[in-house]
């Protein structure tokens, strides 16, 4: 699981933080270059949609 300070930030916004399971966020890579922070955000960005 993975967790930033962005999350309490979000709160500020209205934006509540949730928890997605990683095999659930898998299926949205749309990239199959290295895994980073890059993909991984494009990824949930996708998956919360």
């Amino acid at each position: 699981m993975e967790a930033c300070s962005g999350a309490r930030d979000g709160l500020h916004h209205g934006l509540p933080p949730g928890l997605m399971a990683a095999l659930f966020v898998k299926r949205f890579r749309t990239s199959q270059a290295p895994k980073n922070d890059r993909n991984d955000a494009d990824a949930i960005a996708i998956a919360a949609r």
